[in-house]
């Protein structure tokens, strides 16, 4: 009798810790957030951007051009211009590196402009965790930043992978710095775990 209450008891207590532990592996810490924003953006990252050769009409992008010559002004590039014989009011700029651009430039897939390094971000570290639609589904926040700032980045905008075309452009505002920065992401609890979901 006391060899069976013995195993009721045994098994009653695998499966109670079986529970608790199948919970404790369904709750996103922290730690597990870090670790899947790490993996999914490559922590640290270089950030890098591309610098258009020919093309900029001056006419249409003045703030392409002010940039440009800002990295003339730093001895970056050499930036020239040249009026076209048939247009006249349009400016064709050709963008070369100077020996000092060279330091941050980088080979392009498939080519078609110039490659330059900017800065690298760093992961700082998960501001906060909610779950806005239930248990299920969290909303993680963190926060990052820049660090190793080229000069390029200096009169770059964040917002531009681009520098030379129309949906991409230079914002003084808008420029690289060492400030902490904010980005979320939605995760959602599967069977296997937690995933991010966007």
């Amino acid at each position: 009798m006391k060899k069976v209450i013995s195993r009721v008891v045994l098994f009653v207590l695998i499966g109670f810790l079986a529970v608790c532990f199948g919970c404790g592996s369904n709750k996103l810490t922290r730690e597990k957030a870090k670790e899947m924003i790490v993996k999914k953006f490559e922590y640290p990252r270089e950030v890098r951007g591309k610098l258009v050769k020919g093309g900029v009409r001056a006419h249409e992008d003045s703030h392409i051009i002010g940039a440009f010559r800002a990295f003339e002004k730093e001895k970056l590039v050499k930036f020239r211009q040249k009026q076209q014989e048939t247009m006249p009011f349009i400016t064709i700029s050709d963008t070369v590196l100077t020996e000092e651009g060279r330091k941050y430039a980088f080979e392009l897939d498939g080519g078609g402009g110039i490659g330059v390094l900017l800065c690298k971000e760093q992961f700082v570290g998960i501001t906060g965790i909610t779950f806005p639609e239930g248990k299920n589904q969290a909303r993680v926040e963190w926060t990052y930043k820049y660090e190793d700032i080229t000069p390029f980045a200096k009169h770059w905008s964040t917002k531009a992978k681009e520098l030379g075309s129309f949906s991409a452009y230079a914002d003084p505002k808008k420029n690289f710095n060492t400030e902490l920065k904010k980005k979320n992401i939605k995760m959602v609890l599967y069977d296997d775990g937690w995933r991010i979901a966007e």
